[in-house]
């Protein structure tokens, strides 16, 4: 935690992304919402679409890290 100028506090978050891994969706969207998104993305007009990502998050992915900062006035 840190302090600016105005005396606002500052939180920040860092690690690796885990956009379209199994396990990474089921702790961010939980078991309903993961299912949801499955279900949606196989659909014939999505899958395509969603396979590409799929491939593209579980090859990049490990390069890829998400910083997450908030703050309050």
């Amino acid at each position: 935690m840190n302090h600016n100028k105005s005396n606002q506090i500052i939180k920040s978050k860092c690690g690796p992304m885990s956009l379209m891994s199994p396990i990474g969706m089921l702790r961010d969207e939980g078991c309903w919402n993961t299912s949801e998104i499955v279900f949606n993305g196989m659909k014939k007009e999505n899958r395509t679409r969603f396979k590409q990502m799929m491939r593209f998050f579980n090859k990049s992915g490990k390069e890829l890290d998400y910083i997450a900062v908030s703050s309050r006035k």
